[in-house]
């Protein structure tokens, strides 16, 4: 997100094409070689990842501050996240086309090709005047708070860089980010639970092979599904994008209970809900939380603020699947390493969708916080 910031997409772009190529191709040479070393492979993992958000974080920051104007704002945020949502299958589909010993270097060559052009097309409109501007306006908000005594001295070079700093992360010294940051982990960790552990979830109900095949094609098109649909509700009139994230949430609580209470001869046709639902609830969050982050921050330091937003899946995704671990292997039998009925998981269900309802509550809390102050603001 800094990079993206402080350089803008065509570096972001080109960045993460070298860093996704390279890391892609060290992790196929390893496959190719039979190297065991997993020092390798965790490294190169990581700039995988490293890279993929660098440019995905450029194609939306891009897409934000063109279409910031456009009434069908959501709806362009919707269609580049969409992409995103059909990932799962396109990768399955491309592994099974081409095989283990070619599919790492495809995808270095594809995801490469892809940012480069990227780096060629995700233009900023007046870019160059824009940055100005917005400098001129972190400059301008630095120097009111030293205008309060015209006495005053003349504040030093260093001292005004400070206070340009500072206002720089104004945005993560307010309490409503913070709100944004909880509602909007708790929404995406449920999806990440699901997506997780959807293989060991057909286990568990004893589910074969090919339903478990069949869920991840589901999930796959949910999510993709979900992005656009949310893209879409969210430019109607009238239609608050907090009250949209708490109504993904009640959504996201609802499938999740049905699970945790589904009885064996019903559990198959429930966990088919579960992650219909919760697929298309999880993609749409993504799609929302761009367009709250533009309305309350705006778009000068989006690829910041997105970035640490983006930390909060991975933090309740690693505590919910962590904890899910946990219960299946308490269920599990010493002789066996599958966990068989409805205790598997039966606790994370509870209290993922526990997670879900606490973060209805605090996207409705913001709300709330935003329309009294929108109040107070106009009196």
């Amino acid at each position: 997100g800094l990079v993206y910031d402080r350089l803008g997409p065509r570096i972001s772009c080109l960045s993460a094409a070298v860093i996704v190529f390279c890391a892609y191709g060290m992790i196929q040479l390893g496959v190719i070689r039979h190297i065991t070393a997993h020092w390798i492979f965790d490294t190169s993992f990581f700039f995988v990842g490293l890279g993929s958000g660098l440019g995905y974080i450029a194609a939306l920051g891009s897409t934000t501050k063109n279409f910031q104007s456009s009434r069908h704002f959501s709806l362009a945020i919707g269609i580049v996240a969409s992409g995103y949502g059909l990932s799962s299958t396109i990768v399955g589909l491309s592994y099974h086309a081409v095989g283990l010993n070619r599919f790492f270097l495809l995808w270095a060559v594809l995801v490469a090709f892809g940012n480069l052009l990227g780096s060629c097309y995700l233009v900023v409109p007046n870019e160059d005047e824009e940055k100005t501007n917005e400098e001129e306006m972190d400059e301008e908000g630095a120097n009111d708070s030293l205008q309060n005594n015209a006495n005053e001295e003349v504040p030093s070079e260093a001292h005004r860089s400070e206070q340009i700093f500072a206002a720089e992360w104004n945005d993560w010294r307010e309490k409503d980010f913070w709100l944004l940051f909880f509602a909007f982990a708790g929404c995406t960790g449920c999806g990440l639970f699901i997506i997780n552990n959807i293989s060991t979830m057909v286990q568990s109900i004893q589910g074969n092979d090919s339903f478990a095949a069949k869920l991840v094609v589901l999930l796959s098109l949910s999510n993709f599904s979900g992005r656009l649909l949310m893209g879409f509700l969210a430019d109607l009139p009238r239609v608050s994008k907090m009250v949209m994230l708490a109504s993904t949430a009640l959504v996201m609580a609802a499938a999740l209970f049905l699970s945790a209470m589904a009885q064996p001869d019903s559990a198959s046709v429930c966990l088919i809900i579960t992650v219909a639902l919760i697929a298309a609830a999880y993609g749409g969050t993504w799609v929302l939380v761009v367009g709250i982050l533009s309305d309350f921050f705006g778009n000068h330091n989006f690829g910041k603020n997105y970035g640490l937003i983006a930390m909060g899946p991975a933090l309740s995704g690693m505590l919910f699947n962590t904890f899910s671990a946990w219960t299946y292997e308490k269920y599990t039998p010493i002789d066996s390493e599958v966990c068989l009925g409805k205790n598997c998981y039966y606790m994370s269900f509870l209290l993922t969708g526990s997670a879900a309802i606490l973060s209805c509550m605090v996207s409705s809390l913001l709300e709330c916080s935003r329309r009294q102050s929108s109040v107070l603001g106009n009196t």
